[in-house]
């Protein structure tokens, strides 16, 4: 193994440990997993593998979506439209089909965001009497995201998309 590859392997327990052994939220780990990819897909000049995943990920985790702006910044700029059809067309699909079968549970699940802090380790930003995270906090995080990417599109390297990513 490389010293790269010695670092990489020595992060894994450091993000394995809290989240899927403490926190029990394994859906995360997958959707870093699926992130980290599409950010390999970027990087490798891979729009379309880069899409694929970033549309996989959000299925699995809503928050997902934040590191679109990033990884858009990245993909040539020919393939952009594309690349949002296609990330964008995997939740839509999935979610679509859900929405259809069961509009109230399903609507409530995606954009209620409620949380159970007593049950295990909530965020640090999550009021245990009111769990529920506000739409003012959602806003900004989206413009936040919206900031880096186009951070990383000024300066489309692997070093500001993985510091807006990461």
């Amino acid at each position: 193994l490389g010293r790269l590859d010695r670092v990489q392997w020595g992060v894994v327990p450091l993000v394995l440990l809290p989240i899927a052994v403490l926190a029990g939220h394994l859906e995360d780990l997958i959707a870093m997993t699926l992130l980290a990819l599409a950010a390999r897909g970027a990087l490798r000049g891979d729009a379309t593998a880069s899409a694929i995943f970033v549309g996989l990920a959000i299925v699995t985790k809503q928050w997902a979506l934040l590191a679109g702006p990033a990884l858009l910044a990245m993909a040539p700029a020919g393939s952009r439209i594309r690349w949002c059809v296609m990330a964008g067309g995997i939740p839509v699909v999935s979610f679509g089909a859900l929405l259809l079968a069961d509009p109230d549970s399903t609507s409530r699940a995606l954009f209620e965001g409620l949380v159970y802090p007593s049950v295990g380790h909530p965020a640090l930003f999550v009021d245990p009497v009111e769990p529920l995270v506000g739409t003012p906090f959602r806003l900004a995080i989206v413009l936040v995201a919206g900031a880096l990417g186009l951070l990383v599109a000024r300066r489309p390297n692997p070093r500001s998309l993985l510091a807006a990513i990461g």
